[in-house]
């Protein structure tokens, strides 16, 4: 018997893309490596809440959007009566409590200590600010990058690891593009990163961009409300705008800072409602005024300005307003290469600009 079981392993072992003792090796290996126990929290219906749909719960409690926390129920993390419920539509009585479980990746950054991080504010034991460098990634989409601003910030808030199990997103509140610079939120435990998304969608922190936009456009200020949809691409993802209303609702304020005329430019203030990916460069886009540098949105700006390097969007995270701070980053060098290049020619800079506007404001404006 024990021969005939032998000459079976011999006759499939040529079928196996490894010996068989390597396979089972392999399967040593990954029995005995311990694994990551789940937090387990506890939710419950107020009566004031009740009846509230499954999915629009979980946003509530969570603060997460709604397509995540359909993600999250689909991952059988949800547990009703200690089963897995994945319906989003079930309506919730009062008093109804729901386990979920925070299972979140396995892997986490690798703390960098090389990499130079400038803390603009912070709360401590809450939540930090940190500057953002263009051209530098919020966090690593794999274990083994190293050069993502969340490396460095593990390395000196090495706690922040595991905060709301997001494996190699952790402790991240809100994003900026790969070729955006600027002020970040980072919040340090679960509690915190809730309260700050919260603060967020309820907008009570406030998000402040300066960007470099092509063209002279009417008027010295406004607001614009577009429908989005993000879209995936061949090789990135982008967003669009949908007039059929099959997509996310968002709306943004923007102030005009300083014309520049000769090169017809300007430099707008960009006050954040809603965030959606790419939402302040696909707006200034539709309305015909492209961000400077924008790859995606705006590739007829390559080029604008003569002997400047405009290998990024010029678009820059100035100015975050929470918890009575007001915190503020400083421009980038490319930004004040930029100023210096623009500022040689005709200015009008935005305290000066009533006082001006019917005798230097461009053919066209207000």
């Amino acid at each position: 018997m024990l021969n005939s079981v032998r000459s079976l392993q011999k006759a499939f072992s040529r079928f196996l893309p490894f010996p068989s003792s390597f396979a089972r090796s392999t399967k040593r290996k990954l029995t005995t490596s311990p694994e990551k126990t789940p937090k387990v929290e506890l939710f419950t219906v107020s009566p004031t809440e009740a009846p509230i749909r499954l999915d629009a719960f979980l946003c509530k409690t969570l603060s997460l959007p709604k397509r995540l926390s359909h993600k999250f129920l689909q991952s059988g993390n949800v547990l009703l009566n200690n089963r897995p419920i994945k319906k989003k539509g079930l309506f919730l009585r009062a008093n109804t409590t729901i386990t979920v479980q925070m299972q979140g990746s396995q892997d986490s950054p690798i703390p960098n200590p090389k990499l130079p991080l400038s803390i603009l504010g912070q709360s401590p034991g809450h939540w930090i600010c940190v500057s953002k460098p263009a051209s530098m990634s919020v966090h690593p989409i794999s274990p083994t990058e190293t050069e993502t601003l969340l490396n460095a910030v593990v390395h000196r808030y090495p706690d922040i690891i595991g905060v709301m199990e997001r494996g190699l997103k952790c402790g991240v509140v809100h994003r900026l593009d790969f070729g955006t610079s600027g002020a970040m939120l980072f919040a340090l435990s679960d509690l915190d990163w809730r309260n700050l998304r919260d603060l967020i969608k309820n907008r009570v922190v406030k998000r402040i961009y300066h960007a470099f936009v092509c063209g002279i456009f009417e008027g010295d200020e406004g607001r614009e409300e577009l429908c989005l949809k993000m879209r995936k691409g061949k090789d990135l993802a982008y967003v669009t705008v949908v007039e059929n209303g099959f997509g996310t609702n968002t709306y943004l304020n923007w102030k005009v800072l300083e014309r520049f005329n000769k090169h017809k430019m300007m430099l707008v203030e960009i006050n954040l409602g809603t965030g959606f990916t790419h939402q302040i460069r696909i707006t200034f886009s539709h309305k015909g005024y492209p961000i400077l540098g924008d790859r995606i949105y705006g590739k007829e700006t390559k080029g604008w300005i003569p002997g400047f390097n405009d290998s990024r969007q010029m678009l820059h995270s100035r100015r975050l307003e929470i918890e009575d701070q007001v915190i503020e980053c400083p421009y980038p060098k490319d930004f004040e290469n930029l100023f210096s290049i623009l500022r040689t020619g005709e200015s009008v800079p935005f305290d000066v600009f009533y006082a001006k506007r019917f005798q230097n404001a461009p053919s066209g404006s207000k």
